[in-house]
């Protein structure tokens, strides 16, 4: 969902208040006193891990180069007949033009540091489609052949619909809001996108995103904001290809850095050779606090487990999870063990 808010706001005639005067130096070290004093006393520790994710979506080798086109525009004969529809459906049909190329320009931009394959703009890049919601037929071989010929390219990328509507009332074809006081409007919006192979004749790939847009405004404003339709229609592009990219998961896990009772400076070696990255040195410590069954020991559970991850073993890290919460209690690691299936299920991580 793509977010997008205008905060509309009305002045008030209000008696004004007076503070007393206060630098703004000592305000500043209060608060950065606070926030020191609260990471220092937490029991807790964060560490993030990175998983490398293989691509939703294969490309084929033979694909160096993809062209680029929008086909999600209105013939002049049709625009006519397209802007009565708009305005019927709560469509904005001149913003929905320019927000259709913003899909090209997200593609492009997020393969520019890409090295497995680019992205140009075909030399014939405004085709004519249906112009609505509705998908149109695939294009026509010869024409694909044509364009990728030159426009010396291994495939077409087409935008071969964008279409925009409103939560918003139509009367007799003029936009009504709905009824006031209503400072929230919504728009659905909706891409479809087809990758060309002309050498194989195949359609590679078929694929249908959508968004959908929220804004506030003050009641009277009937159109959504341009900007808030092209961030929209820019990561529309985004999440298309990158279907086709690898990806990278980032899992953030907690660890104890404290104990308590005798063995609680454990905790705090341990903390500090994590912080240097030497987990094995870190891991040393806690196997102490397991095998002399301190105090600690569903802490050193935790740690362990995160350990195991660590490491890349997996499957006991779930298994020292486990113990953590079903023998002592560790609430997080309920959660952590959750978390740790999904990991070892999840068939687009790298091993």
């Amino acid at each position: 969902m793509v977010l997008y808010l205008i905060e509309a706001f009305r002045t008030q005639k209000q008696k004004p208040i007076f503070y007393p005067k206060m630098k703004k130096t000592p305000l500043l070290l209060l608060a950065l006193f606070a926030l020191f004093t609260f990471s220092s006393c937490s029991k807790f520790a964060m560490v993030t891990f990175n998983y490398p994710l293989a691509p939703q979506k294969n490309m084929p080798t033979s694909i160096k180069t993809v062209a680029l086109a929008n086909r999600s525009l209105t013939p002049k004969e049709n625009k006519m007949d397209k802007v009565v529809e708009s305005i019927i459906s709560g469509e904005i049909e001149v913003s929905d033009r320019k927000a259709s190329n913003e899909c090209l320009t997200g593609v492009m931009e997020r393969l520019s540091d890409n090295n497995e394959f680019q992205s140009i703009i075909a030399s014939e890049n405004k085709l004519y489609g249906t112009g609505t919601g509705e998908i149109p037929s695939p294009l026509d071989w010869e024409k694909v052949s044509e364009i990728c010929q030159t426009s010396d390219s291994d495939a077409l990328l087409v935008l071969e619909m964008f279409d925009s509507d409103s939560d918003m009332l139509a009367f007799h074809k003029i936009l009504i809001p709905g009824p006031q006081p209503r400072e929230e409007r919504k728009f659905n919006i909706r891409m479809y996108w087809r990758l060309y192979d002309p050498s194989l004749r195949q359609i590679i790939d078929q694929y249908e995103c959508t968004r959908e847009v929220t804004f506030v405004g003050n009641g009277r404003t009937p159109t959504v904001p341009p900007k808030a339709l092209h961030g929209a229609a820019y990561s529309g592009g985004h999440e298309y290809i990158e279907r086709f990219l690898p990806g990278q998961l980032i899992a953030d896990r907690t660890i104890y850095k404290k104990g308590k009772g005798r063995l609680k400076n454990n905790f705090k070696s341990a903390y500090r050779f994590v912080e240097v990255d030497d987990w094995e040195r870190a891991a040393d410590y806690w196997e102490e606090v397991i095998q002399l069954n301190d105090g600690n020991i569903g802490r050193a559970y935790l740690n362990m487990a995160v350990y195991f991850e660590k490491v890349g073993n997996i499957e006991e890290a779930i298994r020292f999870a486990q113990i953590a919460y079903s023998e002592y209690g560790i609430k997080k690691a309920r959660d952590y063990e959750y978390a740790l299936r999904n990991l070892r299920n999840n068939p687009l991580i790298v091993s």
